[in-house]
């Protein structure tokens, strides 16, 4: 029910994180994206942490997916650039 909740909640905020001044995010999926990025996160560092040869590769369907494109965003600015978003 929260995943459909999120995807409803279309209005827009300012986002430039995500695309520099003037980008504009869902709510609703900027919300989701916030919710699971410690956890998201947490995980990817330990994963590269402990096999530091992988490439990483982000994707997702549906709800999954917009919360791959914040996380492909925000791990090619970080120390990740070489991150793949399929």
């Amino acid at each position: 029910m929260a995943n459909w909740i999120a995807d409803i909640k279309f209005i827009q905020t300012a986002c430039p994180q995500f695309g520099g001044a003037g980008s504009a995010c869902s709510i609703g999926f900027l919300g989701f994206w916030e919710q699971s990025r410690p956890g998201a996160m947490k995980g990817i560092k330990a994963a590269l942490e402990e096999n530091p040869s992988y490439e990483l590769v982000v994707t997702g369907h549906s709800l999954g997916a917009v919360a791959a494109v914040y996380a492909a965003s925000e791990l090619r600015t970080a120390k990740y650039p070489n991150v793949l978003l399929v």
